[in-house]
């Protein structure tokens, strides 16, 4: 009968820990739907946040796409390998946005840099403006607003 005492505390033992189990289980649900109601809350601000966002760099870019096609691609002035790697950043618009979201939102440097060694310096305060302008200020501004909409 001892031993069954035993076997009897052990198996209570092993409900307490498939109780803990549940609560944790239950805790980890918990975050989830706090961060679900938090996204849900924030979806109109989510959308103004990427139409102002689409609507400024699309702006920029078929101007840097008309700026870049009249004043480079039509003068002959750069060698060919120079014209085929201002083609890959900013030849179409889809090309310019595409650039333009990696210099606002992603890696930044190579696309300045080859501005600047390759086309002029001027191009480095350019650059470094939008990155500045957009990447920061804007998106301090979309990341502000979610923020104190989650609250």
């Amino acid at each position: 009968t001892l031993d069954n005492i035993e076997l009897l505390r052990l198996l209570r033992a092993v409900k307490l820990l498939r109780l803990l189990k549940l609560v944790r289980t239950i805790e980890g649900f918990d975050a989830l739907h706090l961060m679900t109601t938090a996204l849900e809350s924030s979806a109109w601000a989510l959308c103004w946040s990427v139409l102002l966002l689409l609507s400024i760099q699309t702006f920029v870019a078929m101007i840097a796409t008309y700026l870049f096609r009249a004043l480079y691609m039509k003068k002959g002035s750069l060698s060919d390998e120079d014209l085929e790697h201002l083609f890959e950043y900013w030849g179409t618009f889809t090309r310019s946005l595409l650039s333009l979201f990696e210099l606002a939102l992603a890696n930044w440097p190579p696309i300045c840099r080859w501005l600047a060694e390759n086309l002029h310096k001027g191009f480095i305060v350019a650059a470094l403006s939008y990155k500045l302008g957009m990447g920061m200020a804007v998106i301090g501004v979309i990341n502000a607003v979610s923020s104190r909409l989650r609250q």
